[in-house]
């Protein structure tokens, strides 16, 4: 199974804006609106980065209490043994 977490086209928006502005800003030789946008894109990535992990946890929250429902155990990998 595979879940990933997608940017949404407002959490998009903003990320393209933060990195056009910053190009702006180095372009017309304006520090301080290069440098807030950069602060933007860097807090917009730092959101997504932590939703991101927040998915993670509750996926395998889930997946841990329905095991534990099961009553299912681990078991290392047959591959993973020494000869």
């Amino acid at each position: 199974m595979k879940c990933a977490l997608r940017i949404s086209r407002l959490a998009r928006g903003v990320l393209a804006g933060a990195a056009v502005g910053a190009a702006l800003g180095l372009q017309l030789g304006l520090p301080t609106l290069a440098a807030t946008n950069v602060a933007i894109g860097v807090v917009a990535g730092a959101a997504l980065l932590r939703e991101s992990v927040g998915l993670r946890r509750m996926l395998y929250d889930a997946l841990q209490g329905v095991a534990r429902r099961a009553r299912l155990h681990y078991a290392p990998s047959t591959r993973a043994r020494p000869r």
